[in-house]
């Protein structure tokens, strides 16, 4: 059980950054203008809201068929690529994406993955060892830099990892926290094109961050 319990939580960290990668060579698009945009889950009991001028990307069919005619616009191909990869974020338990405006050749983004609690750590335990997962997941799929801590914020008693992405196109920074709440684990990923701006739009995402007390 818990071999099975790691794999799916490694599974997760990589369908957290996925499509880190992709977005990178988003350069013809940017986020519509909004101002504090809030994210609901009811059935998983938690709200967010977005930095200024972030848009959410809602994970069906009509809304990613927008974003793919868009990109195809310009590159037929990323279009193909963008499609694999959000299907298998969603696929991989990914239930929130949205992205921040263009910034230089990059697009920041945040997604939340959320998958069952069940045979895995609780109560005072999850914490040290979501650390520990977080870093064999990220040197996995090739993170770098990759810095574990155990935070107290909005989210509550969180496992938080920052590291980089040697991509292509640049470095890419993120910011990943992990927090079980009621019968699930979320992970939240912050991806942006600088260690600063990934940390500075992680914590009004996560101030933000509010659970609901039914």
């Amino acid at each position: 059980m818990r071999d099975a319990r790691r794999n799916r939580w490694r599974l997760e960290v990589g369908a957290s950054v996925a499509l880190v990668a992709v977005l990178l060579a988003l350069g013809n698009m940017s986020a519509g203008a909004s101002s504090g945009v809030v994210i609901k889950e009811p059935q998983y009991g938690f709200s967010l809201t977005l930095p200024a001028d972030w848009k959410q990307v809602p994970l069906n069919g009509s809304d990613v068929t927008a974003l793919l005619n868009a990109a195809t616009h310009d590159n037929p191909a990323l279009a193909n690529a963008l499609n694999g990869e959000i299907s298998s974020g969603a696929a991989a338990g990914m239930k929130v994406f949205a992205i921040g405006p263009l910034s230089g050749a990059t697009v920041p983004n945040v997604n939340v993955v959320i998958t069952s609690s069940s045979g895995g750590p609780t109560g005072s335990a999850f914490a040290p060892a979501a650390v520990a997962e977080a870093k064999i997941g990220l040197t996995q799929v090739g993170a770098s830099h990759i810095k574990t801590s155990i935070a107290n914020n909005h989210l509550g008693r969180s496992a938080q990892a920052t590291y980089e992405l040697n991509l292509k196109s640049g470095p890419e920074f993120g910011d990943q926290f992990y927090v079980q709440h009621r019968s699930y684990v979320e992970i939240m990923t912050v991806s942006t094109s600088s260690p600063a701006t990934s940390q500075s739009d992680a914590r009004v995402i996560v101030d933000g961050w509010r659970w609901s007390r039914s």
